[in-house]
C-alpha cells in the first residue's frame, strides 16, 4: 500500500490513439478504496481521472459528479508509470520521459 493518493496500481497500458492521435498511458489504480482510471497524455498535468464504478453508472458529470483533480494525481502517477515501463520493457520509451 502507498501513503499518497494512489493506494495501489492495478494495471498500466499504453494506447497509440490511431495513426495521428496523441498517444496516452492508461492506469487502473485504487484511491480511497475506489477503483479509478487515469489517462495521462504527454504534457505535465495532462491527466484525466475518473471513478470506474461511477463510469459504470454512466456518471461523467463535472463538479458534483465523477470529477477528480487530475493535476493532484499527475505528480504521483507519472513516476509510477515510468517505473513500470522501465521494469516491464527497458527498451520502451514512454511518452512520460
Amino acid at each position: 500500500m502507498r501513503n499518497g493518493l494512489v493506494q495501489k496500481i492495478l494495471k498500466i497500458d499504453n494506447h497509440r490513439n490511431g495513426v495521428f492521435g496523441a498517444p496516452f498511458d492508461v492506469v487502473l489504480f485504487q484511491h480511497d478504496n475506489r477503483k479509478m482510471i487515469a489517462i495521462l497524455f504527454e504534457g505535465k498535468y495532462q491527466c484525466a481521472v475518473l471513478d470506474v464504478q461511477m463510469l459504470s453508472k454512466d456518471n461523467i458529470e463535472f463538479a458534483m459528479g465523477n470529477s477528480w483533480r487530475g493535476d493532484d494525481f499527475d505528480a504521483e502517477l507519472r513516476p509510477l508509470v515510468k517505473e513500470y515501463w522501465d521494469n516491464y520493457n527497458p527498451n520502451y520509451t514512454t511518452l512520460l520521459d
